[in-house]
Formats: C-alpha cells, sequence, structure tokens
C-alpha cells in the first residue's frame, strides 16, 4: 500500500510533466511536496504500528498480572484460614496452660505471689491468669551478662522464700529465658554464648541457681530458653526491652512424689550440683 502510494504519486506528477502542464521547477517543487507527504504517511505508519505493538504488550503484561493478583488473593484466603486456625488452637492451649496453673496455685499462694510482685514491680510481674512470674532482664541482668544483679538476686530469694511455703501443692517451677532479636555482638560473650539461645538459656540457668540455693529442690525446678524466638511484642526498640525477660512458670508437677527441699546451707546434690557447675557465672 504504501509502494502503490508512493509509485501513484510520482507517475502522477510525471505525467503532468510530459503534458506540460509545469514547468520543471514547478514539477521539482510539487514532487518534493509529495515526498515529504509521503514521508510523513509512512513515519505516522510507523508510529501507530508500534503503539499497537505497545498496546498488545500491555494486554499481555495485565493479564499475567491478573492472574499473579488472583493467585496472591487467593494464597492470602489460604493464610487467613489457616491463622485463624492457629490463634483459635492458640487459644484453646493458652485456656488449657492457664486452668492446669489455676489447679496447683491456691488463693494464699496467688496473693502471696501477687504481693510480692507488687512491692517489686521494678524487676518482677505476675501473670495471674497464666501463673507466670516475669523478671525484666535489663532489670536483672547487665547487658549480654548472665550473672544477676544484686537487686534481683534478692528478688529471686524472696520469690523462692514464697514458693517455699507452699511446697505442699504439687507444683514445678521451670524458668525459661527469653532474649531481643538482636544477635551476641560482643566478641568475648559470642565467646561463651554463640546464640541468643545460649545467652537465654545461660540466664535461665542462673536463676534457677539462685532458687535452688535458696532452698527449693532441684528435681521441681527445670530450665529452657527460646532466645529471640518467642517475643512478646513487635520488635521495636521499646518492644525490644520487653522481650528480654526470664519467665518462672508453675506448672503441674511431673513427678510422682515430692522430694523434700533442700537445706540452704548445704551443698545441693542431683540436680542442683549440675546447675552450679554449669552455671555461666562463678
Amino acid at each position: 500500500m504504501q509502494c502503490f502510494t508512493r509509485l501513484s504519486l510520482s507517475m502522477a506528477t510525471a505525467a503532468a510533466l510530459l503534458a506540460g502542464c509545469v514547468s520543471q521547477t514547478e514539477f521539482d517543487r510539487e514532487n518534493q511536496v509529495a515526498r515529504a507527504a509521503e514521508n510523513r504517511v509512512f513515519e505516522l505508519q510507523r508510529q501507530i504500528d508500534d503503539a499497537e505493538a505497545r498496546v498488545q504488550a500491555h494486554e499481555q503484561r495485565d493479564a499475567q498480572r491478573d492472574e499473579v493478583v488472583t493467585n496472591q488473593r487467593r494464597q492470602i484466603q489460604t493464610l487467613t484460614r489457616d491463622l485463624t486456625s492457629a490463634r483459635r488452637t492458640m487459644e484453646m492451649l493458652d485456656e488449657r496452660f492457664a486452668d492446669l496453673g489455676q489447679a496447683v496455685l491456691d488463693p494464699e499462694l496467688q496473693s502471696a505471689l501477687a504481693d510480692l510482685a507488687t512491692r517489686e514491680a521494678s524487676v518482677m510481674s505476675y501473670d495471674a491468669a497464666h501463673g507466670v512470674i516475669r523478671l525484666g532482664s535489663d532489670a536483672s541482668f547487665a547487658s549480654g551478662s548472665t550473672e544477676l544483679k544484686p537487686d534481683a538476686t534478692t528478688v529471686v530469694e524472696r520469690l523462692a522464700t514464697v514458693l517455699k511455703g507452699h511446697q505442699d501443692l504439687p507444683f514445678e517451677v521451670w524458668v525459661v529465658g527469653h532474649t531481643d532479636s538482636q544477635p551476641v555482638a560482643n566478641p568475648a560473650v559470642k565467646r561463651l554464648y554463640p546464640t541468643n539461645t545460649h545467652l537465654s538459656v545461660a540466664r535461665a540457668i542462673s536463676v534457677q541457681s539462685v532458687l535452688v540455693r535458696a532452698g527449693l529442690p532441684a528435681a521441681r525446678v527445670g530450665v529452657g530458653g527460646w532466645g529471640e524466638y518467642r517475643p512478646v511484642v513487635a520488635a521495636t526498640p521499646r518492644g525490644e526491652a520487653e522481650n528480654r525477660r526470664v519467665e518462672i512458670y508453675l506448672r503441674p508437677s511431673t513427678l510422682g512424689v515430692m522430694p523434700a527441699a533442700a537445706n540452704p546451707t548445704t551443698p545441693a546434690t542431683g540436680t542442683a550440683d549440675a546447675a552450679d557447675d554449669d552455671a555461666p557465672m562463678k
């Protein structure tokens, strides 16, 4: 079509020249105008072809994007259902845990723990609904350290005194350490505690050691550490401080027979010896 148009214009101009209708100068001028018009037509056609190609490409990308969006929406729906199910399971477990804790804590012990938490609010708190005592790590340990500060040691000893007064109840004590999300950076600390999990367990052992030395039977005091993997709030600067903590759980005993309390003035044996030997700060 383009070639035909160019040929038609050329033939028409040549015919006019042969017929003597125009001079050579007029012919040349008209021929230039005709060629300029042809070039304009060709350029516009090229632009139209390019625009159509872009439209087709956009339409193809839009179709692919629509498919991606549809798949992502399906995935979000699936994840939302899974999240709802997980939350229900967590709520059921929380209720079950709370029931288990309440089953072994009588009102007198609950009251004693609440009173201690009120008096020592700068170091500890008490969640009566779940039977959980929390020690703030910033108030209990220096940065990167696993040695309890003197004030925190005193609070843990007072906690042991409260618990010793109710050893007839079938409960055991679980001490669990937690850290923030920042990895261990100090080279000296990292040599001793390569990960936050190591650090959290070592801090739990320090608390356990004080409880045992203060008279709780070692067989009733276990330890653990979650490192940074069980935060209570988002990892913001303020939240990280809350996530650094040691939690003490009072749970139904897994022992068939409750052992007698250890004498604080006599070196402990069994688990207590192991705890003391493994304590990070001596």
